[in-house]
């Protein structure tokens, strides 16, 4: 299970021809926000999750349900709880 991070990582050299700003304006979601949730500064919101998802969804043929799965799994949180880690 690939972590957070490395996953938006990944989306915006693949979708934004590695430019947070420009993968930002592809998929509707700021660039600001981005760059909090990669320096883990902030998770993001469930309508922003599936913004995102939606968006990766419409480049590549996944469905989106299939997009916003991966993309919980890999928040932090959810590695906590998935480990038995969480507080």
């Amino acid at each position: 299970m690939k972590q957070f991070k490395t996953l938006i990582l990944g989306y915006i050299q693949d979708h934004g021809d590695g430019n947070v700003c420009v993968f930002g304006d592809l998929a509707g979601i700021s660039s600001a926000s981005l760059y909090h949730w990669l320096a883990g500064k902030t998770s993001p919101k469930l309508d922003k999750l599936i913004t995102l998802a939606k968006f990766i969804s419409e480049q590549t043929g996944q469905t989106y349900q299939d997009i916003i799965t991966e993309i919980i799994l890999s928040l932090p949180e959810s590695i906590n709880i998935i480990q038995g880690t969480h507080q």
